[in-house]
């Protein structure tokens, strides 16, 4: 098992104990970082920092778990989903997103193409339910059904 299986294993270890009611704790793993939700709504973030993906203001790699600065939603957050590229999408339970990475492709959703290093809530987008993060697009599950994606915004 290589270290970077071994350390997201731990990872998901160690937020076991902490299935408490309150955001379901998760641990999802991208190209060279990974997130972590705690059931408090604390989220956690290890790895690369190769686009702003680990949310912390700085490019700076991470090798221990380092909460993201400016962002506990407490138990609002409900989903949390990197993407197998750079960038992090989180749903909250008011049906918000949150994203933060690379954005050269628009994948965030906010209509740039500016890369974000720190959490910001995607504006225009209400009611969502699930996100899911691909290499150069995002995609939003609302709760009327409707599925959303977003588009690189030069094209």
């Amino acid at each position: 098992m290589s270290s970077w299986n071994r350390d997201c294993a731990l990872a998901c270890l160690c937020l076991l104990p902490l299935c408490v009611q309150g955001a379901t704790p998760m641990v999802v793993a991208g190209r060279r970082s990974a997130v972590a939700l705690k059931s408090d709504g604390t989220v956690l973030t290890w790895g690369r920092d190769d686009s702003g993906n680990l949310g912390s203001g700085r490019a700076l790699d991470q090798t221990t778990l380092a909460q993201v600065p400016g962002l506990n939603l407490g138990s609002g957050i409900t989903q949390t989903m990197v993407s197998a590229s750079m960038q992090v999408l989180l749903a909250d339970s008011q049906g918000r997103v949150w994203a933060w990475g690379d954005n050269s492709s628009g994948q965030l959703g906010d209509a740039t193409a500016t890369t974000r290093t720190n959490p910001a809530l995607v504006k225009g987008i209400t009611g969502v339910r699930a996100v899911s993060a691909a290499r150069s697009f995002s995609v939003f599950l609302k709760s009327d059904g409707t599925v959303w994606s977003t588009v690189s915004p030069t094209g």
